[in-house]
This record gives structure tokens, sequence and C-alpha cells, in this order.
């Protein structure tokens, strides 16, 4: 006879005996968490050995994780050269393997990629020209569940617009015998 006993944290999910040449066992549908199991022999003089009892976690969900301050909201514009980006990210039953931050360019090409096994993970991209750029950020568990925070974008702009008077715009300090003032401006910003 062959025993496969089945245990989670609050007791005995399943034991199951054959009495046949099976030798092994599928318990399945079993929900996540964290479980023991150990086999049993038994021959026809009522001798007995067993296994060791072995450990095992299963985990089918992946980490939870966000954005937080000072990440910025997706679509905004500052006057700065750098980009913050702050995550945290928790995994209960197997524990957080790696959180990735990528940045890219506008062109949507990767400029830079960091990883980190702690939360929260916070990275100052700093140094960076005036554009528009991307990141988001992944983490996974020990087991390889992974999970996406969406992509956002930002602006950064340390440029101030131009803008110039036109033709038919009267000079600095003109004298001029009308009651009317006509001006006339071309504006522009790199960044809208």
């Amino acid at each position: 006879n062959v025993t496969f006993t089945l245990f989670n944290t609050t007791g005995q999910v399943n034991s199951t005996t054959f009495t046949d040449s099976r030798r092994e066992i599928n318990f399945t549908s079993l929900p996540e968490g964290t479980y023991t199991y150990n086999v049993t022999t038994f021959d026809k003089a009522s001798r007995s050995n067993n296994t060791e009892t072995r450990l095992i976690r299963l985990d089918t969900t992946a980490p939870t994780m966000n954005y937080v301050s000072p990440t910025e909201a997706s679509g905004v514009f500052r006057n700065q050269n750098f980009i913050d980006v702050n995550v945290t990210a928790t995994d209960s039953l197997t524990g957080l393997g790696i959180i990735t931050i990528r940045l890219y360019n506008s062109t949507l090409s990767q400029i830079r990629i960091n990883t980190s096994t702690a939360s929260p993970f916070n990275i100052t991209y700093s140094g960076l020209a005036n554009g528009i750029y991307y990141y988001n950020s992944t983490a996974n568990d020990t087991v390889g569940n992974t999970a996406n925070l969406e992509t956002r974008n930002i602006t950064l702009d340390a440029a101030n617009p131009s803008i110039f008077y036109n033709a038919n715009t009267d000079a600095h300090n003109s004298f001029v015998n009308r009651n009317w003032v006509f001006v006339n401006v071309t504006a522009s910003d790199t960044n809208k």
C-alpha cells in the first residue's frame, strides 16, 4: 500500500491510498496557498516507511503594483530635465521577484531600464533633453507571475516659447498720426 497525503495551512486536504502498483498522484484544482505533502508505504507485514514532508506554495496571481508619488500623471508638461518614477509592488504568497522600470524616448526607443528587488522602487532619470518621454513598469513574483502598469508620458519643456513682432507692427517708441494700433506676432513652442 502507498498513501499520499496533502495538507494546507488549516489541515489535511487529501489522503489517497493505492493498493495496486500506482506510485504517483496529481492533486488538481487546488486553490493558491501553502501545502505540505508526504508519502507512506506499508508492506504485507505491516511495516512502514515514509518520505520527508515537503513544502510547496501554489501561486497563480501576479503581484499588486502601483505608481506612487512623486510619479507624475500621464500627459503632463514640466519645466525640468528629469523624470521621477516611483513604484510599489507586493506579492504576499511567494514573494516579490523583480520590479522593472523602462524609459522610452519620443520614437518609443527604450533608452533606460532599471531593476530592483525591493519595494518601493524610486528612480530619477536626470539630464534629459526637452521632448516627450514614455515610461512603464512591470513586477514579477518569484514563480514568474507578472503585473504590468500602464505606460505614461511626460513632456519635458525647459525652453521658453519664442515670440516676435511681424511686419506691419509699429516699432518701439513710434509716433503715429492715427486712432488705432495694429499688432501682429508669431509665437511658437517646440513642445506644444
